[in-house]
């Protein structure tokens, strides 16, 4: 007469292969959704100093519209902006080098393009881009907005 009772090699086997299966696909999930957080809570502020730009360009464009305009050119002008909040000054310019982070203190680089419209050279175009780099590449956030002389 056999026994019947326990398990066989095989069905351990097979358990032990289904339970690792399972473990293995929560870890992914958990890897997974880690990654997804951290690109949007990055993507969120990238946006927020993209939006903190916009509004400073708009206070330039209000306080002094000569001057404002006198940052532009037909050909694209590039402004590095590496403090927040922004000062009221404009920094010189030029591109965002490799360690031109904002605030020396994060991941992400902000720098502003502006060009004056080449169809009607009354409106500027100011496009700002925040970009940030993490182990899964490099990633932008982008904001343009196109400035006029409303006082006009």
């Amino acid at each position: 007469m056999k026994n019947n009772k326990g398990q066989s090699l095989f069905e351990v086997v097979v358990a032990i292969s289904v339970i690792t299966l399972i473990i293995v696909a929560m870890i992914i999930l958990t890897t997974t959704s880690i990654r997804n957080n951290s690109y949007s809570r990055n993507k969120t502020v990238a946006s927020r100093y993209s939006q903190e730009a916009i509004e400073w360009l708009r206070g330039q464009r209000d306080a002094s519209w000569p001057t404002f305009y006198g940052k532009t050119s037909t050909i694209p002008r590039y402004y590095c902006f590496k403090v927040s909040p922004l000062t009221p000054t404009w920094p010189s310019a030029g591109l965002c080098g490799d360690s031109d982070y904002i605030n020396s203190n994060t991941i992400f680089k902000r720098q502003l393009t502006l060009t004056r419209d080449p169809l009607n050279g009354d409106f500027i175009i100011a496009d700002v881009a925040v970009s940030w780099t993490d182990g899964q590449g490099e990633h932008k956030a982008e904001s343009v907005t196109y400035f006029s002389d409303w006082n006009k």
